[in-house]
């Protein structure tokens, strides 16, 4: 179980975390244990078990201190260069068995020979069996839960991995030193050749094995300068840097989240930043301060350019991964004393004027916190809006291409956000990628917008707006209003952001409609990962290019 739980874990920086990742991890895991107690049936039939089991015990461990490297190279031989045509949940499926399926069986092995040697020592059956079963069960929940609350943090997926390899060599030893020998001279070595493995692909200049945070990390190259690095309970963390270009970039994964200019702190990169940038000084004009919700920190840069323009704004910020926002205060340009930090533990607040104020945790815990204390000050006689001044606007960028947290773009949680912000006047942005031939993924979010907000608006940031023959991703920026809002010419206004694209028309929002099927994301439904299938599928064809 301990190495089931790395796996997602270890999958998600080349194939992401989504439903297929966990989906396939399970049935390969279940696979590969299942071929497994099968051929340990017959060799426990065959051989003497204790000194089977030793060397079957060695065998894993082997196995599973490699998955460190073999994972790396996986990911780099079942690449969208060699499988162009596949679908994303084959190329998942290809990934998971490559890695996981050798390691999964040598683990398999050991069941029925454990079993043998219970039943051979002649106490009752019944109870015997019972206890292997039992035993075996509070294994599973002891490495579930010492893995996903305290090993991967503490000594990162390869640490776990060599944990595990290391616990079974010492376990497979112990129970048979004679018959466990000459797997301990052939496992030099191997252990030689994963040295060796190493060694080639740092010589490679593909990747390097390093000491990060007191972890074992496996880094790739390719980036003028690497400024910082980490692995969190949710992503691998990197902050690397163009010199020639004075530029840096957050990495979460494998996926470029963040673009920051140090010499330009203050300007936007990205085209949807540029969006929210636009509507915001358009319906933000002439305030001091505003109060702004953001659903996602990644690497802040547009919470940082409203606490810029509006120095005495509230900015809440939802950001469930701490180790982001210390890869922010490390390389990324935020300043700490600029920042007010608070944990899942602390009480929630309604933010701090002129302070970008960082909640670590869930969005959606976020949110219904702050639907609490709204409900809790109107209760205690504090009027229509209680105890939390309402929002002028919500920002939602807490989603990539690989994986969409499903739970952030259902209706439920749309009437959550509704509820916080500015009666009449509040504005909930969010940024999509989808491709408009396809606009599964993008219709969806439209049809769902549209049960919550009376008027809901579509922009796109590619020039000329959206082609229904182009096969190329594209990043949406989806509004829902509580007013109709004047978006003709945006970007084109006094102290707006300009930016490439444009607003989508009734036509090309019935087109979306039409082809997402007038589908409604709720909380018991939300197929994300099957609505951006196309996005993916045609990722791998390089068509962006």
């Amino acid at each position: 179980m301990a190495i089931e739980v790395a796996a997602g874990r270890m999958l998600a920086s080349f194939v992401g975390a989504g439903l297929y990742t966990w989906t396939s991890v399970i049935g390969v895991v279940l696979g590969g244990m299942t071929l497994g107690n099968l051929a340990g049936g017959r060799i426990a039939d065959r051989f003497d078990p204790r000194r089977a089991l030793a060397v079957l015990l060695v065998a894993a461990a082997l196995a599973c201190a490699a998955l460190p490297l073999v994972n790396f190279w996986a990911g780099r031989w079942v690449s969208w260069d060699v499988y162009s045509d596949e679908s994303f949940p084959a190329r998942v499926v290809k990934h998971v068995t490559a890695v996981f399926l050798l390691p999964s069986a040598a683990l398999g092995l050991a069941g029925p020979l454990v079993a043998k040697l219970a039943l051979d020592s002649g106490l009752p059956r019944g109870r015997t069996v019972g206890n292997v079963y039992a035993w075996g069960a509070l294994g599973s929940i002891v490495g579930t839960f010492a893995t996903g609350f305290y090993l991967i943090s503490a000594v990162g997926l390869a640490g776990v991995c060599l944990g595990v390899g290391g616990a079974l060599y010492l376990a497979g030893t112990a129970l048979a030193p004679r018959a466990a020998a000459p797997w301990l001279a052939v496992s030099w070595p191997l252990l030689a050749g994963c040295i060796a493995g190493s060694a080639v692909t740092a010589e490679r200049g593909v990747a390097k094995p390093v000491w990060i945070g007191g972890k074992l990390v496996l880094q790739e190259r390719g980036y003028q300068s690497r400024l910082y690095a980490d692995e969190s309970d949710y992503s691998y963390i990197r902050v690397t840097e163009d010199l020639e270009k004075k530029t840096r970039y957050l990495l979460l994964d494998t996926l470029l989240h963040s673009v920051y200019m140090p010499d330009q702190p203050g300007i936007l990169v990205y085209d949807y930043e540029k969006i929210y940038g636009a509507v915001t000084e358009r319906y933000g004009r002439g305030r001091e301060g505003l109060r702004t919700l953001f659903i996602g920190g990644g690497g802040y840069i547009f919470p940082r350019h409203v606490l810029a323009r509006w120095h005495s704004s509230a900015v809440l910020v939802s950001e469930i991964d701490p180790a982001v926002t210390e890869a922010n205060f490390a390389a990324f340009g935020l300043e700490r004393s600029k920042a007010v930090v608070r944990g899942p533990g602390d009480a929630v607040t309604a933010g701090t004027p002129g302070k970008l104020e960082i909640h670590h945790l869930d969005a959606r815990n976020h949110v219904e916190d702050l639907l609490r204390l709204k409900r809790a000050g109107a209760g205690a006689g504090g009027g229509a809006s209680g105890g939390l001044e309402p929002f002028d606007f919500a920002y939602g960028d807490a989603f990539n291409d690989f994986c969409v947290p499903f739970h952030l773009v259902t209706v439920e949680f749309a009437r959550m956000v509704k509820d916080l912000l500015r009666p009449e006047t509040g504005i909930y942005l969010m940024n999509v990628i989808d491709i408009y031939d396809s606009g599964l993924f993008l219709g969806a979010i439209v049809s769902t917008l549209e049960e919550v907000f009376p008027h809901v608006y579509v922009l796109s940031d590619r020039e000329g707006g959206p082609d229904a023959a182009s096969k190329v991703r594209d990043t949406f920026v989806v509004i829902g209003a509580l007013r109709e809002l004047n978006l003709k010419d945006l970007g084109k206004g006094e102290g707006e952001a300009a930016f490439t694209g444009g607003l989508l028309e009734e036509r090309q929002l019935e087109h979306l409609r039409r082809r997402s099927g007038g589908v409604v994301l709720t909380d018991d439904y939300a197929p994300v990962e099957n609505l951006l299938a196309p996005v993916v599928r045609r990722r791998s064809r390089k068509l962006e290019q």
